[in-house]
């Protein structure tokens, strides 16, 4: 049974291009366009890994990972940082809120494929 991601992204084009990446490395694909339908996809699929943007229309992916860090099933799953803030302030602040990882767009295939492997693989 192949793995299951979630990206939490309301930017379509990053959304249909992370899923091609992804399906096409062998990934089960699923997408949320804002934070509350993220929430509940997280629920209802429990991926083994989240890409979350921080930047949404609706929350902070800040707000997403402090929701998900409080259910159990999410206590310890990895919970990737996506998103062009790449500041080292910006970094520091989402490893403390909880992420497990910050990648900064663009981000190349490859990077994304070694950390997924890397944090789910493994």
């Amino acid at each position: 049974m192949p793995q299951k991601i979630l990206y939490i992204e309301d930017n379509p084009q990053s959304v249909t291009l992370i899923s091609r990446w992804l399906t096409g490395a062998g990934y089960e694909f699923f997408e949320a366009y804002n934070g509350a339908d993220g929430l509940a996809a997280a629920e209802e699929h429990q991926p083994d890994l989240l890409l979350i943007d921080i930047n949404l229309p609706d929350m902070t992916g800040i707000d997403i990972v402090q929701r998900l860090r409080a259910l159990p099933a999410f206590a310890t799953k990895p919970l990737v940082a996506l998103t062009a803030n790449v500041r080292k302030v910006d970094r520091e602040q989402y490893l403390a809120a909880g992420f497990t990882r910050h990648l900064p767009k663009p981000v190349t295939q490859k990077e994304l494929l070694n950390t997924i492997k890397e944090l789910i693989d493994a």
